[in-house]
């Protein structure tokens, strides 16, 4: 009897820590892959982030043609930057990576002429 017993309360605990696992793990992959890539879409793009402590970070978005750079932390979102607006050929074409290779040269260029200046 208690033999069976201690092999129904072992299986239970096993099952609680496969599910346990797989939750964290999936958890984990969600965070690292941005939400499975559910966020973004036809009018709006991350095009880099870039973390400045160990909750906060900048990042540089495209929206409708702009690009607009945020302060992001725990608690709030704050508007930092809009760049000129991005013209396409088409309206529905795909940048290069080229251009995106550009684009954050020029915004890295930016940033850095921005943090170089002293501040009050």
């Amino acid at each position: 009897m208690s033999s069976s017993l201690f092999h129904t309360v072992a299986q239970v605990a096993l099952v609680l820590m496969l599910t346990v696992g797989l939750i964290l793990l999936l958890g984990w992959l969600a965070k690292r892959t941005q939400g499975f890539g559910l966020q973004g879409g036809k009018h709006f793009r991350i095009l880099q982030s870039l973390p400045l402590g160990q909750k906060e970070k900048a990042v540089l978005i495209e929206l409708d043609g702009n690009k607009i750079l945020l302060g992001v932390t725990t608690t709030q979102v704050t508007h930092l930057w809009i760049g000129p607006v991005i013209s396409q050929s088409t309206p529905d074409a795909a940048p290069t990576l080229t251009d995106v290779r550009n684009e954050t040269a020029d915004f890295s260029h930016y940033l850095k002429k921005i943090l170089s200046r002293d501040l009050p």
